[in-house]
């Protein structure tokens, strides 16, 4: 009653989970790990991991399990996989039987930090082209940050403080009318 109770649980999380007995052959598969792997359980139990995903061999997941399982300590990793097309965030823990895979789909994430990566790179180049410089500063700490080009027009050089600027806070005043 306990195993099915257990396989229940599992079978019900949102995150992607699949165990390996000590042959790295499937034994468990969860719904949103057939979806990811793009693989239905069927498919996949009983198989190995390395053969039902030759591609996965000598790269960081392999390394990752095998660490696992060797060391006999949790793992963690990012990993972009080629053939499902996809970035995933994978924690791997060893257990008695084998390993205890969880993972997602992190492809969202990846893509809006390579936008946001390729705008800052954008604004940066205009701002060198227009000699414009920005500024942004934490109000909670004061700290001040220039980018490259304020650096370059208030004459700082690598390593120099960006200069001080007194906030005071905005006072609400009604005009004397």
């Amino acid at each position: 009653e306990a195993e099915q109770e257990l396989s229940s649980v599992f079978e019900s999380i949102s995150d992607a989970f699949y165990t390996l007995d000590r042959d790295w052959r499937f034994v468990f598969v969860n719904p949103r790990a057939e979806q990811l792997m793009q693989r239905t359980r069927g498919e996949l139990v009983g198989t190995s991991v390395w053969e039902a995903f030759p591609d996965a061999v000598d790269t960081v997941i392999e390394h990752q399990f095998r660490a696992a399982v060797s060391q006999g300590v949790a793992g963690e990793f990012e990993v972009y996989f080629p053939p499902l097309e996809s970035w995933f965030v994978a924690r791997c823990y060893p257990h008695p039987q084998g390993l205890a895979v969880y993972f997602q789909d992190i492809s969202d994430r990846k893509r809006a930090e390579a936008a946001a990566r390729q705008a800052t790179a954008a604004s940066e180049r205009a701002q060198r082209m227009a000699r414009l410089g920005s500024w942004e500063q934490d109000l909670a700490s004061g700290e001040l940050r220039l980018s490259q080009e304020a650096d370059s027009i208030f004459g700082l050089g690598p390593g120099q403080a960006a200069p001080v600027l007194e906030m005071r806070p905005l006072q609400a005043t009604s005009p004397d009318w």
